[in-house]
């Protein structure tokens, strides 16, 4: 509505795309040449308005008459489909505008979109504060769909992202500047915490403070688990204890005293212990396709020996002596 009350508008509003009202004209469109276009209102009176067009309109069939008449130039900005702003100046968007279907600004955010039917529950804002999106909803924060099933759903129940593919980092290849590496994400049936490192033993006997950190996030009193690797002589290690905190080794009597060692803690995030791994199925979930990553080894076949399928096919071969032609792959169609 403009500031008299004079004109005023709806978009999307019952079977109408657009429905609007005005004074002078239901509604004004003006292009980056001298050509306007005023659409209404069709007659004044009884007396039909009898001007000639100005300008071409093929939006609707030659069949549906409109009345056309040139306006005065009412100073719309050029290159502008369209012009909108609100009564204090706060506020307002640009249709059509350069290369971008909107432009939008506001001094609390450049766009605001909710469901009506959500009771106000569903919402996004585009450019707020320093979010570039900031959403809600009852079931999703946001709802992301790729061909053909991929899908993923971000700030739903307790995860953060959950979805049909994988979570991986993209980084630079250090020697090949035309590729990148991508790797995944371990993922596992728990929410799994972990600390890592290198220690020693000390007259055959190691107390290894763990990360500050790890005893905020685990659960202490269930799920930790302890691996370790001697580095340089194959000599048995034993985990006398363990907690969040410490992890106490020892070595075998007659042993090295000062063996050096890896040490690896697993935990359960605390809160997180009883995720549901089995669900209901609520949305078809199948396993994306591969069909990418088929057309980029058939464009580089060098770069399938780096998968992980060629690299376990080829230690199967090592240490088995599996012929990789005779492993079954067939799982991962379904």
């Amino acid at each position: 509505m403009d500031s008299n009350s004079t004109g005023y508008g709806w978009v999307g509003s019952g079977d109408n795309g657009i429905n609007a009202y005005g004074s002078n004209a239901g509604g004004y469109f003006h292009g980056p040449s001298a050509a306007r276009l005023m659409w209404g209102p069709a007659t004044t009176g009884s007396t039909p308005l009898a001007v000639p067009p100005v300008g071409t309109f093929t939006g609707r069939p030659a069949a549906t008459p409109m009345s056309l008449r040139p306006l005065r130039d009412f100073s719309l900005r050029q290159h502008h489909g369209g012009y909108f702003k609100d009564a204090n100046g706060s506020g307002y968007a640009n249709v059509g505008v350069s290369e971008n279907g909107i432009e939008a600004y506001g001094n609390t955010a450049g766009g605001y979109f909710v469901d009506a039917n959500s009771g106000g529950a569903t919402y996004a804002y585009a450019g707020y504060g320093n979010y570039g999106i900031y959403a809600s909803g009852p079931t999703e924060g946001g709802h992301f769909l790729g061909p053909p099933v991929n899908w993923a759903a971000v700030a739903t129940s307790t995860y953060k992202i959950q979805g049909t593919g994988t979570v991986s980092f993209v980084q630079n290849h250090p020697t090949d500047k035309d590729k990148v590496i991508v790797y995944a994400c371990p993922e596992g049936d728990e929410v799994a915490t972990y600390t890592r490192g290198t220690a020693k033993l000390v007259n055959g006997e190691a107390r290894v403070k763990l990360g500050e950190t790890f005893q905020w996030v685990t659960n202490p009193d269930l799920g930790l688990t302890a691996h370790l690797t001697p580095r340089g002589e194959a000599v048995a290690l034993a985990v006398e204890s363990l907690s969040t905190t410490e992890l106490v080794v020892r070595g075998p009597k007659g042993g090295p005293s000062n063996l050096t060692f890896d040490y690896l803690v697993y935990g359960l995030r605390i809160g997180f212990e009883e995720s549901s791994i089995v669900q209901e199925k609520q949305r078809e979930s199948y396993i994306p396709s591969f069909h990418d990553h088929a057309e980029r080894y058939s464009k580089f076949p060098e770069m399938r020996a780096f998968n992980s399928l060629e690299r376990f096919k080829t230690m199967e071969s090592l240490v088995r002596g599996v012929s990789p032609a005779s492993i079954d792959t067939s799982r991962s169609k379904h």
